[in-house]
């Protein structure tokens, strides 16, 4: 399966469109996937998700669903941090994290995608491997129980992919991955140019469950090759789609697509 057959948009950077439009749009330049945000709190910034427990919008969005290959559902994340002292917080964390895993089960979604949370400065390394230990297990635990592959983001604490490569590797889980969203940020700050990346996508292998491709863009000239990267997501027989931001729904969504079609 090529690159052509797994393109997708993240919906939820699409400003001021609701989710049942992004969807129809989609649908009409018939691409094979969608990311899905299950966060409101952005909406003021233009923004739109889906939140896990919004039943009723969920029965209109479901129908619109079945046409595409691949189906990726964000889990809350906005103010939000397991790697906290606050019990409370941690405690309603792991609850919204469920809760749309939950919902990707019962919608056919995969996988979750979550963030890891953020730890205070200074705070010790040993209270914050145990923080993320206990996050891991208990998201794996419940993602293999609901049946649902769950891809923890390479940002905040994991924005250095080497950690988020060790963190995973710790929990033996079919249903635990990693989300790459690749981009000229992540590369810099992790030292990494087109073939380092393409040799750490060949170390995870099969840990990874989806990949964003928020760098690329058409005005500008990118030190990363994203053709050369995508190759290697074939070469590793990546599952997943390649999903592309897009904060307008303008003609550039469908030059970008056929930009990258002739990739694999």
């Amino acid at each position: 399966m090529g690159v052509g057959e797994k393109i997708g948009w993240d919906l939820g950077c699409l400003v001021d469109v609701e989710v049942e439009e992004g969807l129809r749009i989609a649908m009409e330049r018939k691409y094979p996937a969608v990311e899905i945000l299950g966060d409101e709190s952005l909406s003021d910034m233009g923004l739109r998700g889906l939140w896990p427990w919004e039943e009723q919008l969920w029965n209109v969005v479901k129908p619109m669903l079945a046409s595409f290959r691949f189906k990726a559902y964000h889990a809350p994340f906005a103010g939000l941090n397991f790697l906290t002292l606050n019990p409370v917080l941690r405690e309603t964390t792991l609850e919204q994290i469920k809760c749309a895993i939950n919902t990707a089960s019962e919608m056919d979604l995969s996988p979750v995608i979550i963030h890891p949370g953020v730890a205070r400065e200074g705070m010790d390394e040993r209270v914050v491997s145990l923080l993320l230990f206990t996050l891991l297990t208990e998201v794996a635990d419940y993602a293999a129980e609901r049946q649902v592959k769950v891809a923890v983001e390479c940002c905040e604490h994991f924005a250095n992919i080497s950690m988020l490569q060790h963190s995973i590797a710790q929990i033996d889980s079919p249903y635990l991955g990693v989300c790459l969203d690749i981009n000229e940020e992540m590369a810099k700050l992790n030292g990494m140019d087109t073939e380092s990346l393409s040799n750490f996508i060949r170390e995870i292998g099969d840990k990874i469950f989806h990949v964003r491709f928020h760098g690329m863009t058409l005005e500008q000239s990118n030190s990363l090759n994203y053709e050369n990267i995508a190759q290697t997501l074939l070469e590793v027989d990546y599952p997943g789609a390649f999903i592309f931001r897009d904060e307008k729904t303008s003609e550039s969504s469908e030059q970008l697509a056929d930009n990258i079609y002739k990739v694999g």
